[in-house]
């Protein structure tokens, strides 16, 4: 997949999905609460972008979700 690093974009908290997301079920093995927890005592890992495609998130719903609740601010890549 071919992504660049992008700025993290001003409406990161509310940004929507793309609707090619909806291609994995949201929530599926994924405990948000925990992983906002380590991004609290661990920070956000930016190797771990959240890949956006025409304006939307295509992937890291829930790593969106997670720095949103742990109060940290995620990076960012273009698909």
């Amino acid at each position: 997949m071919k992504t660049q690093f992008i700025p993290t974009p001003n409406n990161w908290r509310t940004m929507a999905a793309h609707p090619l997301s909806a291609l994995v079920e949201f929530g599926v093995g994924i405990n948000v609460a925990a992983m906002a927890n380590h991004m609290r005592e661990h920070g956000y890992d930016s190797d771990e972008a959240i890949v956006t495609w025409e304006g939307q998130i295509l992937d890291g719903r829930h790593k969106r979700d997670g720095a949103a609740i742990a109060g940290v601010i995620p990076t960012f890549k273009q698909f």
